[in-house]
């Protein structure tokens, strides 16, 4: 399903993690959802690869670091 009109209604803050060099998802996809989720944020991770939660573990738990607000 395509759910790209609904990016615009999101409210919420929203980090978005890519990869430097994902072979899924390209970057320019992480722009567009940058563009359309109103004041997000796109975190772009040296880490290559689609999972760098598996990855790179410790770059992706530093970049939701910096991002959580307490």
């Amino acid at each position: 399903m395509d759910h790209r009109a609904l990016l615009k209604e999101v409210q919420v803050p929203t980090v978005i993690l890519q990869c430097a060099k994902d072979s899924f998802v390209p970057l320019a996809a992480a722009k567009y959802l940058e563009a359309q989720i109103h004041g997000s944020i796109l975190h772009i991770l040296s880490a290559k690869g689609h999972y760098p939660q598996v990855s790179h573990p410790e770059e992706t738990i530093e970049a939701i670091r910096r991002h959580i607000k307490e």
